[in-house]
């Protein structure tokens, strides 16, 4: 589980082959909303999924991150939501979400030095 203070503060990363998609954006949106916020990530050719929960934890806000690799079927089964079934072309869905991420890295890219599994990781 990661405190407010250590989302706010430090980049929490994971390893992610060449790209680092850091959390901390991610984090920051759970602090910020109720809902979870899910990530889709990169490590060394397997894909996972980043699910980021907020909860109370004596009365102080924290994250908790879970993270899964994605197996097949349910890889085949999201791409299904982003391309079009007759054509299997990309659609819209799926522009939007790639231009939501890559203002997402974008904005928090620079503060992403050094990635490691924990997710205490200082830059």
């Amino acid at each position: 589980m990661l405190s407010a203070d250590q989302i706010k503060g430090d980049p929490n990363c994971l390893l992610a082959g060449d790209r680092c998609p850091c959390l901390r954006q991610s984090g920051l949106e759970a602090l910020a909303g109720s809902d979870d916020v899910s990530e889709q990530l990169l490590n060394d050719g397997t894909e996972y999924r980043a699910r980021l929960r907020p909860l109370k934890v004596e009365g102080e806000p924290h994250v908790l991150l879970m993270v899964r690799p994605i197996d097949e079927q349910e890889a085949a089964e999201e791409d299904l939501v982003y391309t079009d079934v007759l054509t299997s072309v990309r659609n819209r869905r799926y522009y939007e979400e790639k231009l939501r991420s890559a203002r997402m890295q974008a904005g928090v890219a620079m503060s992403c030095r050094s990635c490691c599994w924990t997710l205490s990781c200082r830059a």
